[in-house]
This record gives C-alpha cells, sequence and structure tokens, in this order.
C-alpha cells in the first residue's frame, strides 16, 4: 500500500512538470485557405478559414504579408474575442555551413587538422578543436531611445562596422592554438564523421489571438489582401466554320504566396481603385514604424508591389473535354457569370496549386458569329502642333499594311477580358494579337495576319494654297486645300469584305463616294456585306484643343477577285508655318 501512495505522489509530480511544460507553450490555429480572388496585376484577396483550438491564446498563420487596411478577422458573435498582437519571435533551424569558420563550428570537439593560407608550404596544425566564436551581433538602432547607437551610425553612411573575423581554438601538444578562421585555407576532420549543417538563429513574426475565454471549435476567418499571386488569361479563336467561330479560354494562374489546397478561385477582370493597395499591413512586420509613416505618405512600401481586391462568389460547371478530330481544345459552355458593379468573375473549382507552381485551367469554350474583313488604316499626317508631314513615310517606298483580321460577336453572357489570342483554321496557327475587353452582346476586332494578296496604294496632294490665311495665339497659319487617292486591288480567287479607316486634321470638303456623316452602326459586318463602298465620317473629340477638327473616315464595302477600287477625298487645314 505504502509503495502505492509512492507511485501516485510520483505520477502526480510526473504530470504536474508536463503540465509546467506545456503551460509556457502557445496553442496553433490550424487553417487552410478556403477562397482567393485574383487579379491580372499581382495580387489575390484571400480567405483562410480554421477552428479555434480549446485555448485562451494561440497563433495564427503564419501566412502570406497582408497589405494595409485589408487584414481581418471574422468569428461568430458569441465568442469573447480580446485581440491580437504581433511580435517578432526567434527561432533555430539547422542550414549547411556556408564557409570554413561554420564548418568548424559545427565540428567542435573533434580531431581536426587545419591548413592556413600562406603557399603550399604553410604547416599543418592538428590538435582538438575547442570552440569558435560566435558572430558578434550588431545592436538595432532605437530611433526613439536616447543617444545613437553605432548601428545607427552606420546606417546613417558614416561608414561600415568593423568586421571581426572568428576565433578558433585548438588543443595541440605543445599547447592551446588560436588561428583566425578567415586566414584558414583548409580544415580536415580526423577520424570522426563531420557535420556538415550548423543550427543558426533566425528571426520571424508571429501573431497570437487573446481571447476572454476559450472558444475550442468556433470558426475563425481571416481574410487579407497578399502579393505573389496572379493570373493571365489567353484565348483561341478557330474559323475553320465560316459562320461560327469556336473561342476557347484558359487561365495559367502563377502562385508565389500560399500553398492552395481545393481552393476556389474567383479570376477577377476589372480594376477597382485601392488607395494603400501598395503599402504592407504593419501586422505583417515587415517594417519599422517610421517606415511604416513613410510608406503612408509615399503611397507605397519598399517591399511591397500592389494590387486590389473583393471577395465575390459563383457557381459554375466546368468539365474538360477534348474533340478527338481535332487538336484543338473544347471546354464546356459558359454559364452567365456573376458581376458585382464593374467587375466580372471566372471561377475556378477545387483548385491545388504549392506556392512556387503555376497552374493551367480550362474556363470555357463558345461558338459566335464572326466575318472575315480586311483592314487598312490611314494614320493622321497633321501632327498636334498643326503641322503637315509623315516622317515615316518622306524618302521612302513603304508598302501599305491591309491587316486580314475577323470581328468577333460576343454572343455569351460573360465578358471577354483582354489577352492574347491566337486565330487558327483547320488545327493550322494563322496569327495571334491582343483580343480587347469585350461585354456580353459587343463586338471586337482581331488581327490574323498581313494580307499578302490585297495590295494598297495612297497618295495626298497640295491643291491649293492661302498664304497667312489665319494669325492667332502668336503663330501664322497657311490654309491649304489637299486631295488624297486611296486604290485598293484584291488578287486573290474569291471575293473579300474591306475595310479603310483614314484619320485627318482638317474640314472634309468632298470624297468619292460621297462620305455623308452618320451614327455608330448596330451591326458593322452588315454594312460590310455591300459592294457599294458606303463611307462615314466621324469627329472625334481628340480634335477639341486644336486649329484643326479631327475625323475619322471609314470605307467598307466588298471587293470582288481582281476587282480595283479607288477611293479621293478633299479636305482644307491650317498648316502652322
Amino acid at each position: 500500500m505504502r509503495n502505492l501512495r509512492m507511485l501516485l505522489v510520483v505520477l502526480a509530480g510526473l504530470l504536474a512538470g508536463i503540465s509546467i511544460a506545456f503551460a509556457g507553450e502557445t496553442a496553433q490555429l490550424d487553417s487552410k485557405v478556403a477562397r482567393v480572388a485574383l487579379f491580372k496585376n499581382g495580387l489575390g484577396f484571400f480567405v483562410r478559414e480554421g477552428k479555434m483550438p480549446a485555448a485562451q491564446e494561440f497563433k495564427i498563420g503564419p501566412f502570406a504579408a497582408p497589405m494595409h487596411g485589408t487584414f481581418w478577422v471574422s468569428y461568430p458573435k458569441e465568442v469573447a474575442f480580446d485581440s491580437l498582437i504581433a511580435h517578432e519571435v526567434s527561432t533555430m533551424e539547422d542550414v549547411p555551413v556556408q564557409n570554413v569558420a561554420e564548418f568548424l563550428k559545427a565540428n567542435v570537439g573533434k580531431e581536426v587538422v587545419i591548413i592556413p593560407t600562406g603557399g603550399e608550404n604553410a604547416p599543418s596544425v592538428k590538435g582538438k578543436l575547442l570552440s569558435v566564436t560566435e558572430d558578434k551581433e550588431m545592436p538595432r538602432p532605437d530611433p526613439y531611445g536616447w543617444g545613437r547607437s553605432s548601428a545607427d551610425q552606420y546606417n546613417r553612411g558614416y561608414g561600415y562596422p568593423p568586421q571581426a573575423g572568428r576565433l578558433a581554438l585548438l588543443q595541440t601538444s605543445d599547447g592551446v592554438v588560436s588561428l583566425d578562421t578567415s586566414n584558414i585555407r583548409q580544415a580536415t576532420v580526423v577520424g570522426d564523421k563531420p557535420s556538415s549543417s550548423i543550427a543558426k538563429k533566425s528571426t520571424g513574426w508571429e501573431i497570437v489571438a487573446h481571447l476572454k475565454q476559450p472558444a475550442g471549435g468556433s470558426l475563425l476567418t481571416a481574410s487579407y489582401l497578399a502579393k505573389g499571386i496572379t493570373w493571365a488569361p489567353s484565348y483561341v479563336v478557330d474559323i475553320s466554320d465560316s459562320k461560327k467561330a469556336v473561342i476557347t479560354a484558359k487561365a495559367e494562374v502563377i502562385n508565389e504566396a500560399e500553398n492552395l489546397a481545393g481552393v476556389h478561385l474567383d479570376l477577377i477582370s476589372g480594376f477597382p481603385n485601392l488607395q494603400f493597395a501598395n503599402v504592407v499591413s504593419p501586422m505583417a512586420g515587415k517594417d519599422s514604424l517610421a517606415g511604416f509613416l513613410s510608406s503612408l505618405a509615399s503611397g507605397s512600401s519598399p517591399q511591397g508591389s500592389a494590387v486590389m481586391s473583393n471577395v465575390m462568389t459563383q457557381s459554375y460547371s466546368m468539365r474538360r473535354t477534348y474533340d478527338e478530330s481535332g487538336v484543338m481544345p473544347q471546354y464546356t459552355t459558359p454559364v452567365a457569370g456573376q458581376s458585382i458593379e464593374d467587375l466580372f468573375l471566372y471561377p475556378v473549382e477545387q483548385v491545388n496549386l504549392k506556392k512556387g507552381e503555376t497552374g493551367y485551367f480550362p474556363l470555357f469554350s463558345a461558338k459566335v458569329p464572326y466575318t472575315q474583313i480586311y483592314t487598312w488604316e490611314i494614320p493622321d499626317y497633321i501632327n498636334q502642333e498643326d503641322r503637315y508631314g509623315n516622317p515615316q513615310r518622306e524618302g521612302k517606298e513603304m508598302q501599305e499594311e491591309v491587316w486580314h483580321s475577323i470581328r468577333l460577336t460576343n454572343s455569351t453572357r460573360i465578358p471577354w477580358t483582354t489577352a492574347p489570342a491566337q486565330t487558327v483554321k483547320s488545327n493550322q496557327l494563322l496569327g495571334q494579337d491582343a483580343l480587347t475587353y469585350t461585354s456580353s452582346t459587343a463586338e471586337t476586332k482581331l488581327r490574323i495576319t498581313r494580307a499578302m494578296g490585297i495590295k494598297a496604294e495612297q497618295n495626298e496632294y497640295e491643291t491649293k494654297r492661302k498664304q497667312q490665311a489665319l494669325e492667332m495665339y502668336g503663330y501664322h497659319f497657311d490654309k491649304v486645300s489637299l486631295e488624297g487617292k486611296l486604290r485598293i486591288i484584291n488578287y486573290k480567287s474569291e471575293a473579300v469584305n474591306v475595310e479603310i479607316t483614314k484619320i485627318l486634321s482638317g474640314e472634309v470638303t468632298q470624297s468619292t463616294p460621297e462620305a455623308v456623316k452618320v451614327g455608330v452602326t448596330k451591326n458593322p459586318s452588315a454594312e460590310i456585306a455591300r459592294s457599294t463602298p458606303r463611307p462615314s465620317i466621324k469627329k472625334l473629340a481628340r480634335g477639341l484643343s486644336r486649329m484643326n477638327p479631327v475625323n475619322e473616315l471609314t470605307w467598307s464595302f466588298t471587293l470582288k477577285p481582281g476587282e480595283e477600287k479607288e477611293i479621293t477625298y478633299t479636305y482644307d487645314a491650317l498648316i502652322r508655318r
């Protein structure tokens, strides 16, 4: 019986010791990223969830450094939450040795042979390694304390701190020998297996939650905007069918922020305004108080680059399938997406992407109406200073750029974001260009390649000049009448739809065919189908602050095989002397 009482006393002591040992440790909240909203400029809005441990205080994180004003913690209303405290912590970590001094420090107590520098004939030293001195850490400057530390002087540009070498002590047959590790050419461990790693002290940042009372099992959610993750969209447009194009979209997600396991992604198209998106939150411990205040003033942290955020949800079904008869990908038909004000979401479910990985995710495929056109865009030859000339063409014979393009109508229920788009036909690549942002039901033009079977020529002539016609704002202007001639020939074996656009500064006086001022056509592809050129003139706002109004002339028509069209126009312009 006495022995049983002694055993119970011993066990009670052991349990008390264990309790005391664990009392000093802070519990850890196990959390995972539930969803991320990604913009296309390098940051994402993370939502992380986890159940609170049965403790009054516990650690949250680590996770990517949040941007200022975007880090929020939410919890059930019945949880008596007190505060979050962020502070610096020190840890020890085994790392591979990087130099002779670290190699010696990792093998203290072993027999070594050391060869100092000084040539091939330098005598070696053999003995038991007693110790290697530690690196002396420079004190951190206190910008709010009295006086100025030596480290602060060096930080302010008064020179560099002296680099003290490490000292190694060896017990030899002749006594204790000291060696400067910076003067050691080679060190060999005798007999024992050498150690190749060393424990190094490092500092980190820790956030601890404090509760008024434990709330084990309650859900805690942390949301924050952080850098290191983005998405890059791209399209392929298949025009194998003469009436319907198949547009297919994919997203490439670059993740350098956090591990993602079964995460819902929202790929965002839009540009929200976030004033402090370039300033790292003080909770991340990236900067001192002075540095943070400086970041607020400048609008940017030295460590950060910015983006924006918003949390949105939507349901989306996406099953990847392929047509075995071709090499072009075919994904599911897009469903109506969710718009939040001026933002739109492309959702991707159950994403598994580790930090440092890049993922490829199919979005959708859809058949949309399109029209093939050949576009010729002619620039303005009068600049903003009202001077005439085209430096790129003067004294040179340059071939006119006629582009084979397609005009696509977005008949889907989701917008197309700005991204690279390649055009293919019968599994053959035709070209690549940028597809601009296109809302649902809107139209966009995509260039394919330079047209080799369409020849175009242009010239402008001065027909009349009235010198010193106007003096204004201290400048003298001549009134010049100009005539332009456009000539285009179809050498292809089939008819083509042509769209010619000419920008000019001045007052249009005549065009053949005669140009009339018209409104914007709701269906430009229907106008292109006409065989007679249908010109239009638009006054552009860019000419409001200039002496000459800026006009956009457009002719749309069908050009038969072997057919040639000639278009003339005349205009008056004020040319500055």
